[in-house]
């Protein structure tokens, strides 16, 4: 599971050495409009930096402009990244030394009396509304969460949640298949990772239905099939500051398992995220290369989703998954994937859970793709299929 990157806010401790105008009225005083070329000291500590900022659409609108970002110390600059600014809203993710000064440029300076008319003509790049730094990488991580994101769990739940399990995930809860979420108004996207046990599912399949209170009561802004592997549901909630998540026929263990545990259960949460407003920002894949290296991936993918076997203690013995309609990847998406993933990937793993040895074409698969991009390559077979040659 990936961790949460807690985020440390820089910019209210930075020193603004040259080239700043100064804030707007009602704005934080650290917040501050460039000249175009502006030198800012961070303190020393994160390496890895997300900057956050501003451009007026009148601006971009005129011709799209280049931001350069650079590194360095005592007038010695490297220059780290290089991107043209086609949206208003701007994140960056930035690599630097421990003790770098960070010099922004916008290739185009210009001045609200270009623009508006104004009798302002002071030359301004862009505004910087703040600076994060995220922890230092973590050699044993090999994906890369693509925006700032902070673990939420601890501090929302409210009503109608079960206590921990107890096998040590502190931050897992349960849900009594009717209860209430807290949530921070400035965050308008959020993401829930949530699963259903495989027994629990045995009586037919669940739904999660996700309210939020707006000012004339509850309002369904998200509906879910419920699985027996955790996945992500991401809410645009706007907003609100309260959800409340209603699971159709919840269940007990001693029904679902036989288990003597008598409570009501809806869904298992595993951890709640925010995500910024601008989530949909795609991140330069170069810049992320230059935290965590060339190859950041570990690509595991099914192409096929049945099994040979029946295996007493696997969960793809229960019925309804052993017995679902054959599905096999073809030829041409696996290519597509291969395409544009595996140029980044460290390596790849031919199974999630299923047994890529039934796809009629996993010789080619092997031999084209793999094979052509060179990674490293696993195999989660089981082995009964396989035959000398």
């Amino acid at each position: 599971m990936l961790r949460s990157l807690e985020r440390q806010r820089l910019l209210s401790t930075a020193s603004l050495l040259e080239g700043w105008h100064a804030a707007e009225e009602g704005r934080d005083p650290w917040e501050r409009w460039s000249t175009g070329s502006s030198i800012l000291e961070l303190p020393q500590g994160p390496t890895a930096l997300v900057l956050q900022g501003f451009l007026p659409q009148e601006v971009i609108d005129r011709g799209e402009p280049t931001l350069r970002m650079s590194a360095g110390r005592d007038g010695r600059w490297r220059q780290a990244q290089e991107m043209p600014i086609t949206q208003s809203d701007i994140i960056i993710f930035f690599a630097r030394r421990r003790d770098d000064l960070i010099r922004i440029e916008l290739h185009s300076p210009w001045s609200p009396a270009a623009v508006w008319g104004t009798g302002d003509d002071r030359p301004f790049g862009i505004y910087l509304r703040d600076v994060y730094g995220l922890p230092e990488p973590d050699p044993e991580l090999r994906t890369y969460q693509m925006l700032p994101i902070g673990s939420l769990l601890e501090k929302v739940c409210l009503t109608g949640w079960h206590p921990v399990e107890s096998d040590g995930r502190a931050w897992w809860v349960w849900s009594t298949g009717d209860s209430t979420l807290s949530v921070p108004p400035e965050f308008a996207r959020l993401m829930l990772n949530v699963h259903m046990p495989t027994p629990a599912l045995r009586g037919g399949d669940r739904t999660l239905s996700v309210y939020a209170l707006r000012g004339d009561g509850w309002q369904l802004i998200k509906e879910a099939p419920i699985s027996s592997a955790p996945k992500p549901i991401i809410l645009n909630k706007g907003d609100a500051r309260l959800l409340r998540l209603k699971t159709s026929d919840p269940w007990t263990p001693a029904a679902a398992a036989g288990d003597h545990d008598p409570r009501t259960l809806g869904v298992g949460l595993s951890d709640v995220q925010f995500m910024p407003e601008n989530v949909d920002l795609v991140v330069d894949v170069h810049t992320i290369q230059k935290i965590y290296g060339p190859r950041f991936l570990t690509v595991r993918i099914d192409t096929t989703n049945k099994c040979n076997l029946r295996c007493q203690m696997c969960y793809l013995s229960y019925d309804q998954v052993f017995f679902q309609k054959a599905d096999y990847m073809s030829v041409d998406v696996f290519r597509r994937i291969a395409e544009k993933a595996f140029p980044y990937a460290e390596a790849v793993v031919l199974s999630a859970g299923f047994e890529p040895l039934l796809h009629k074409d996993f010789d080619q698969i092997l031999r084209n793709y793999l094979k052509t991009y060179n990674r490293r390559y696993h195999n989660r077979a089981q082995a009964s299929l396989m035959r000398p040659r």
